[in-house]
């Protein structure tokens, strides 16, 4: 019998301190800058990224399902599957990691991100795990940021940190490529109720701006999350969670390899938006709505050219 009910990707709401000592930032260290002689720019009048590389890139997804401490998300393998043959198909070499602690997952970030990638498009890193929004103090203890978390199986990551790891600094080999970050998880524990909507009525009420989390924004980049800042993020048990979903389903699209990167985001965010509300037992989680939202500083349009007619048949 298939499992309609929807599940959170946060484990526990109030379960984590929300304070996190800024001292303790496990990949950034405020190193001095360089004494070597800046590289010259070189003028690119391009308006499209350069995907003719023997290789497309490296993607490595990350499907956090069981935890130590915290409860477990069925449907998450159904995503890594999903995602693992759509990413395959449009040419990335995928490597899926089940299950990583924090020291699995910053280790291997810390390695891919001193690889050698001249020969790539871009590359691209998808996090399926538990998540939420936590305080954390500034450069000054009078300030308090909130940022984003994912869970390893035995503790917690903070989204800037992976990041960071691969900013034209610390991975010199990407500099001018695209590099992707999908993150499958909450972002806080806000639900949205949605709004009825009336084709035959207009109003010209406002919204209120939501507090906007500080996102760790670089050149060449794209992050794609599940859901805004503060909110929750819907999976279900039996086919996975929405965003994945529906980002699996766009992407398989017979124009995807004609179809500029953000149109097809555009797409996958409406699918979310329109075709979901949850279902649970839990009365406060019932009939709510979820938008995915994604922030970048590309420079240059995404097309991925990818001939589908004679693409590999993705391996299990």
């Amino acid at each position: 019998m298939a499992n309609d009910r929807d599940d959170v990707d946060i484990h526990v709401p109030g379960a984590i301190p929300k304070l996190i000592s800024a001292v303790i930032r496990p990949f950034r260290k405020h190193e001095p800058p360089s004494q070597s002689e800046p590289q010259p720019v070189l003028r690119d009048d391009s308006d499209e990224y350069c995907f003719t590389h023997s290789k497309r890139g490296k993607a490595l997804i990350f499907n956090n399902e069981y935890f130590k401490m915290y409860s477990s998300r069925p449907g998450s393998s159904q995503d890594a599957r999903n995602l693992s043959r759509v990413l395959q198909r449009l040419g990335f070499e995928v490597e899926c990691l089940h299950n990583q602690t924090k020291s699995q997952m910053k280790r291997v970030l810390k390695k891919v991100s001193k690889e050698d990638h001249s020969d790539e498009d871009c590359i691209l890193i998808a996090v399926l795990s538990h998540g939420d929004q936590v305080e954390v103090e500034g450069e000054t203890k009078s300030v308090i940021e909130k940022h984003d978390v994912v869970y390893a199986t035995n503790g917690t990551l903070l989204t800037r940190d992976m990041v960071h790891l691969f900013t034209d600094d610390c991975c010199p080999s990407l500099i001018g490529k695209p590099r992707i970050f999908l993150i499958q998880a909450c972002r806080g524990t806000t639900l949205d109720p949605g709004v009825e909507v009336n084709l035959r009525d207009e109003v010209d009420a406002t919204i209120s701006s939501p507090v906007i989390t500080p996102a760790p924004l670089y050149k060449d980049f794209l992050i794609m999350y599940a859901t805004p800042p503060g909110h929750y993020a819907f999976r279900r048990p039996d086919t996975g969670s929405w965003f994945i979903k529906a980002f699996c389903d766009v992407f398989s699209g017979p124009d995807v390899s004609s179809t500029e990167i953000q149109k097809l985001l555009t797409r996958v965010i409406k699918k979310v938006s329109f075709e979901y509300e949850s279902h649970s037992k839990t009365r406060d989680l019932a009939g709510k709505k979820q938008t995915s939202c994604s922030c970048h500083m590309l420079i240059k349009d995404i097309y991925f050219r990818v001939d589908l007619d004679k693409a590999l048949e993705p391996k299990e």
